[in-house]
């Protein structure tokens, strides 16, 4: 509605050069006719303008979502962020055109204006070089108004593009920050190994570990400001190579990669120009996988698979367990057994994640006749 009535201000203060709408406005619209002049109908256009740009900043700040639904346009729904790169471009493709070429739009003279020129110029024809410097000079005041109007919608649009593609994150390590244990972005354990199709990679990121079967676990959720990345080194230098990024959005886990990182590190951004893929996240009773792009993804609670002999382990810490160490697999209790986390899998095939180099064991000189492998790890990286 907003959008209406901002193109009806504009189409009404054209006046003249749309008099069939002036008219209908001025005979069936009490007080219209009042107006001093029609193009204080712009008033209307001026306020509606920050309006709609305030509720598109709302909704950007308030609704986490936002970047990722789709906006129905009736004919065809179009994603949110990829609609703000069409408007942005055709807004400054729309501002370039009159620096560019002004007298596409306009012609910088009006009919009454043009009735006295040709009067002047068959009393005086030297008067053709006068009107010449009028309208260039018209022209290099409409340049520099949009000239200076584009720049500042430049550093606007500028601002939103970083806010909207260059979300950072900050990462977590494993357990070993006290501010990170405990938290949403507290990795539980990372595993990776071939698939069923030995052409393919499974990488399983478990978090928030820990959960109790049951409330606990219903409610545990992925965090919407924790990045959780996969880190693929396909060259043999410990510097990741691909990421494979992981962050929810509503109820469902948003994809983006295997890509080339914009930057390695510590910090990241969101590859939201890349392959993306979405799953809905799975709960204790109904499960979903997505398939995509050669691709298979999955979300949600699962049963704690790392096993480990917490108490006997605490044993041998303090000095209680010498000399006998650990247990037999046959005596030693899983601590890990009725205990639940967080986990995204994902099962990528070898041919998005490019040569896998020499295994990282016989690169160190410590076993040779290996088959080549990645080097992979997992981060996790809240929004700051």
């Amino acid at each position: 509605p907003l959008l209406i009535v901002l193109l009806l201000a504009i189409f009404l203060s054209w006046g003249h050069n749309w008099m069939f709408l002036t008219n209908l406005f001025a005979d069936f619209f009490p007080g219209y006719s009042k107006f001093r002049s029609v193009t204080m109908i712009l008033v209307i256009a001026e306020l509606i303008v920050p309006m709609i740009g305030i509720l598109w900043l709302f909704q950007f700040i308030e609704n986490k979502n936002f970047i990722s639904n789709e906006v129905n346009l009736r004919f065809k729904k179009i994603n949110s962020l990829k609609l703000f790169y069409i408007l942005s471009a055709s807004i400054i493709v729309f501002f370039l055109s009159f620096i560019i070429i002004p007298d596409l739009f306009l012609n910088f003279t009006s009919s009454s204006e043009k009735q006295i020129i040709n009067q002047l110029t068959i009393m005086d024809p030297q008067t053709s070089n006068y009107i010449e410097e009028l309208i260039d000079f018209r022209k290099t005041i409409l340049s520099q108004d949009v000239l200076r109007s584009l720049v500042i919608i430049l550093i606007i649009i500028g601002t939103l593009f970083l806010l909207l593609l260059c979300i950072t994150f900050i990462s977590s390590d494993h357990l070993d920050g006290t501010n990170i244990e405990g938290t949403t972005s507290d990795i539980a354990d990372f595993y990776a190994f071939e698939g069923e199709n030995t052409d393919s990679t499974v990488f399983i990121a478990t978090i928030q570990g820990n959960l109790i079967p049951g409330e606990i676990t219903d409610n545990a959720n992925f965090d919407e400001d924790v990045l959780v990345e996969f880190n693929i080194d396909n060259t043999g230098d410990f510097v990741e190579d691909l990421v494979i990024q992981a962050i929810r959005r509503g109820d469902s886990i948003h994809f983006f990669g295997p890509v080339a990182p914009n930057q390695t590190g510590v910090e990241s951004q969101i590859m939201t120009s890349t392959i993306h893929n979405v799953v809905q996240i799975s709960t204790s009773s109904e499960t979903f996988i997505s398939n995509e792009n050669g691709m298979s993804f999955f979300a949600g609670p699962r049963r704690d698979p790392f096993y480990f002999d917490m108490n006997r382990f605490i044993d041998i810490k303090s000095g209680n367990a010498a000399p006998e160490a650990f247990f037999t697999p046959e005596e030693s209790s899983d601590f890990f057994l009725e205990l639940n986390t967080l986990a995204i899998v994902i099962e990528v095939p070898n041919s998005l994640l490019g040569d896998a180099p020499t295994h990282v064991l016989e690169s160190q000189g410590y076993l040779n006749d290996l088959p080549e492998a990645y080097n992979v790890w997992v981060t996790t990286k809240r929004k700051q």
